[in-house]
C-alpha cells in the first residue's frame, strides 16, 4: 500500500490493511469490506471538521484500490466515489452522497450473483460435467441454483494454489449435495477433455479482456483448442471504466509457496492473468448471456477519476 494512511482513522487503518492481506475472499466479498471502510470513515468521531472529511475520503479510496488492484468493483466504487465528492458543494452533501453511493453499490453487487444465477442455467447442461477455477461466488450461487432448479451435473475443481480457495468451493458445493472432483490444479488441464462447459467467476471485464485467477487463461486457450464452452460469470459492476487498465501485476508474498530462501531461486508469486476476449464463448452478466463482442458496446460511460488516472498513468 502506496498511500500514506497515517492520518486516516485507527478504525479506518485497520481495516484497510485486513483488505490489503486478504488473498482468500472473492470479489464480491472483498467490495462489501471496502464499502464498510469508507462507511467507517464517515461514522469515525475523529474527522470532526468538515474540512477534512473529503481529503481523509478521497485517501481512503486511493488506499482501497492499492490494497485490491485487481478487483473492478471497488474501483468502481472509489471511481463514483471521487467523482461525487467532486459534485458535492457542501461537506454535508459529501457525507450524504458517500452514504448512499456505498449503500447502493453494496445492494448492486450482493443482488448481481442472484440475478446472474438465473441467467446462467441454461449454459449447465443435464447430466453435464462442469468445470470451475478459483472460487467464485458467483459461480458458487449459479451452481446451487441449477440444481435447485432441477439440473443433474458435477463438478470438477481445482484446488486453486496457492490460496486453496478452490478447496473452499469444492466444499460448499459437496455439502449441497453436488458430486465434486476436488483436484490439484495442473489435473484440471488433463480433465478438461470429460467437461461439457468452463465456467468461471471474474474480477474485472474491459476490452482487454477478462481478469481471472492465474491459471484462467492458459484454461480458456485449452478449451478453445477442445471446442469446449467456456463461459465467465461477471456482473456489470465489474466492467471497468475506460482508461483503467484491466491488468496491474499483483504479485504477493513469495513465502505463500516457499517458506525459506532458496539459493539462486527467486519466488514469484502472481495471482491474476489476463484472459482475451476471443477466447471466451459467452459472458452472463445480471442482464442475460452474450458474446463478449456483443459486451463491448455496453461498457460504462463513467469517466475515469483525475485521481485513479494519475494512479495507473
Amino acid at each position: 500500500m502506496k498511500t500514506d494512511i497515517s492520518q486516516l482513522p485507527e478504525v479506518v487503518r485497520s481495516l484497510l490493511l485486513a483488505l490489503r492481506e486478504d488473498n482468500f475472499s472473492g470479489s464480491i466479498e472483498l467490495t462489501l469490506r471496502a464499502a464498510d471502510v469508507l462507511l467507517a470513515l464517515l461514522s469515525s468521531s475523529e474527522v470532526l471538521a468538515n474540512s477534512e472529511l473529503s481529503s481523509k475520503l478521497e485517501c481512503a479510496c486511493i488506499a482501497l484500490v492499492e490494497a485490491q488492484p485487481a478487483m473492478a468493483p471497488i474501483v468502481n466504487l472509489c471511481n463514483i466515489t471521487l467523482l461525487d465528492i467532486d459534485a458535492a458543494r457542501a461537506v454535508g452533501d459529501v457525507r450524504a452522497s458517500v452514504r448512499e453511493t456505498c449503500r447502493r453499490f453494496a445492494a448492486r453487487v450482493q443482488s448481481s450473483s442472484s440475478d446472474i444465477s438465473c441467467q446462467a442455467v441454461e449454459l449447465i447442461p443435464d447430466g453435464a460435467t462442469v468445470l470451475t477455477f478459483s472460487r467464485s461466488l458467483t459461480v458458487l450461487t449459479s451452481l446451487l441454483h441449477a440444481r435447485e432448479v432441477g439440473r443433474s451435473f458435477q463438478v470438477i475443481c481445482p484446488e486453486s494454489r496457492p490460496g486453496g480457495e478452490g478447496i473452499r468451493l469444492a466444499q460448499e458445493l459437496g455439502e449441497h449435495g453436488i458430486v465434486t472432483n476436488l483436484v490439484v490444479d495442473a489435473a484440471a488441464f488433463s480433465m478438461l477433455s470429460n467437461a461439457a462447459v468452463v465456467i468461471v467467476g471474474a474480477d474485472a471485464f474491459s476490452r482487454e479482456g477478462v481478469v481471472n485467477k492465474i491459471g484462467t487463461k492458459a484454461l480458456a486457450a485449452l478449451s478453445s483448442t477442445l471446442s469446449i464452452p467456456f463461459c465467465v460469470l461477471c456482473g456489470t459492476e465489474k466492467f471497468l471504466p475506460p482508461g483503467y487498465p484491466a491488468f496491474r501485476r499483483d504479485v504477493r508474498n513469495p513465502k505463500e509457496l516457499v517458506a525459506g530462501e532458496l539459493a539462486n531461486v527467486v519466488v514469484t508469486n502472481e495471482y491474476f492473468d489476463l484472459t482475451p476476449l476471443n477466447l471466451v464463448t459467452n459472458v452472463v452478466t445480471e442482464r442475460g448471456v452474450d458474446d463478449p463482442a456483443g459486451l463491448l458496446g455496453k461498457l460504462p460511460p463513467v469517466p475515469l477519476h483525475p485521481r485513479l488516472a494519475r494512479l495507473v498513468g
